[in-house]
């Protein structure tokens, strides 16, 4: 296997007329799905795009046509980079100018592209080079705790080497179904596209819509039969913060994955408490790598207290872990001391795309452990080992501080607060010039919690150094793009005050 568009051609030969997209607005079937594709790609060689490897910017919407513009510009010979429709213009520029994309392509320019009768076979011979595996695959830009957007480089062989390890450990059932969350010009989106492709699975494009209307969004979920969903774990407590399993559940599901930031251990429990016969598992990865590299299964004798971490769990087959102490760069074997995680895969990005300083910066080839030099990306997340040696997260290295002598993980105090009744969500931040810790509260509508009560449950569950110095309640919590706390929008308002 060399090109990603490999397993959507064997879906399309093999499962024809199965659902392989659907969104608010219709389905399409695998041969469908490809076909629509390979004319997009046409489309693309007649412009002057014929294996060029070139960057095809595609505004990334929630639909199935999103989709069709990915996989015709693989079809090109190109590499398709997501936009979001809603970015800020600076933001858009920044990433236009970054990729150096010629083409911003929207689903109004192909339009009537796809309605155009079948295409001919001697054109299909060349629609896409088969031998890709180093060729460059997508470039989704994020921005992560900067604010400033950075591109990481996928190749076709990055994907694929994922692919194949997550589907050696979680195989799709047949006719499996997926409910999608996660917004295509985010990372995370990919896994669920190349997943569904290589299990000829059908991906249920969930409407936006839905997440605001949660009791609607279950009924959509048992409507449509789905399966298994990776959401966000903001996306999933929404239906455990508003009880809405006490009106109806999912009555299909079997499978819930969830990545991107920490499951509140409170909300987990719930789930597992109206449905304790779910698979549940915790995903672990960064944009740095094509889909995941930890994963962990929470197991039915499992027993979590409100405060306590979820664990990351160990490396898919694909990947290498290992813990780096920050100040002496040893390597960490001990259980309960925390390193930053070093991270080494052939799914690992290629780089981040123009930008060879950060690139260089953040991907090091080395000798940690004896066992020869390796590629790593230093990802910036510290963890430990716990007791059975599986990850334990604490926070980025981007939260950690150093405050009245004492090394602090902002992470720890968010959930030690997500962990009372009431709070829904928090987010934490440091305020350098007067030495405090600034914490922001998202508290349930019914919830009468005060300032000072929050500041006194959390003595009973931190150290002193760690209670925050400051408590501010706040309507909503403010949420990026991809569903995670935004701490660069919560230190703006901070400043503002």
């Amino acid at each position: 296997m060399m090109n990603v568009l490999d397993y959507l051609e064997n879906a399309a030969k093999v499962n024809p007329d199965r659902i392989a997209l659907e969104d608010g607005n219709g389905k399409l079937t695998y041969r469908e799905y490809r076909d629509l594709a390979r004319k997009v790609g046409l489309f693309l060689m007649e412009k002057g795009y014929h294996n060029t490897n070139k960057p095809i910017g595609v505004v990334a919407g929630r639909d199935k046509y999103t989709l069709i513009l990915f996989m015709g510009t693989l079809y090109s010979g190109n590499f398709y980079v997501p936009v979001d429709p809603e970015l800020k213009e600076e933001k858009k520029n920044h990433i236009i100018e970054q990729s150096g994309m010629e083409l911003l392509l929207s689903i109004e320019d192909i339009s009537e592209v796809l309605t155009e009768d079948g295409i001919s076979e001697e054109a299909l011979e060349y629609a896409y080079d088969a031998d890709a595996q180093d060729q460059a695959l997508y470039l989704i830009f994020t921005s992560g705790s900067t604010g400033v957007p950075k591109g990481g480089l996928k190749t076709h062989g990055a994907m694929i080497d994922y692919v194949e390890a997550f589907s050696a450990t979680y195989p799709y059932a047949e006719h499996e179904i997926l409910g999608n969350q996660t917004p295509f010009f985010f990372d995370a989106s990919a896994k669920d596209i190349y997943l569904c492709l290589k299990n000829r699975a059908t991906m249920q494009i969930i409407p936006t819509s839905l997440f605001s209307m949660p009791v609607k969004l279950v009924e959509y979920l048992n409507e449509k039969q789905v399966g298994t969903i990776s959401w966000v774990p903001s996306a999933l407590s929404l239906l455990t913060q508003l009880n809405v399993f006490a009106d109806i559940k999912p009555t299909t599901l079997k499978n819930v994955f969830f990545v991107g930031e920490v499951f509140p251990m409170k909300q987990l429990n719930k789930w597992r408490k109206e449905m304790p016969d779910l698979t549940y598992v915790n995903l672990y990865g960064s944009s740095e790598i094509a889909g995941i590299c930890l994963y962990y299964e929470v197991k039915k004798e499992d027993v979590f207290a409100d405060t306590e971490s979820l664990p990351m769990g160990k490396p898919l087959s694909n990947c290498k872990i290992v813990l780096v102490e920050q100040e002496t760069g040893k390597v960490i074997t001990e259980q309960k001391v925390s390193g930053e995680i070093y991270l080494s895969s052939k799914a690992l990005a290629k780089e981040y795309y123009g930008d060879k300083e950060k690139t260089e910066n953040s991907f090091v080839t080395v000798d940690l452990d004896g066992t020869g030099e390796r590629r790593y990306f230093k990802t910036g997340d510290i963890a430990f080992y716990n007791e059975n040696g599986d990850l334990v997260f604490t926070s980025r290295k981007d939260f950690q501080i150093k405050h009245m002598g004492h090394r602090i993980e902002l992470g720890e105090i968010e959930v030690a607060a997500l962990s009372l009744d009431g709070i829904e969500k928090c987010g934490c931040i440091y305020d350098s010039d007067k030495k405090r810790i600034v914490l922001y509260c998202e508290c349930a509508p019914d919830s009468e919690l005060a300032g000072p009560q929050i500041k006194a449950a959390l003595t009973e569950k931190l150290s002193s150094y760690m209670v925050p110095n400051r408590i501010v309640l706040i309507d909503k919590v403010p949420l990026n793009a991809n569903g995670k706390i935004d701490r660069v929008e919560l230190k703006r308002i901070y400043s503002a005050k």
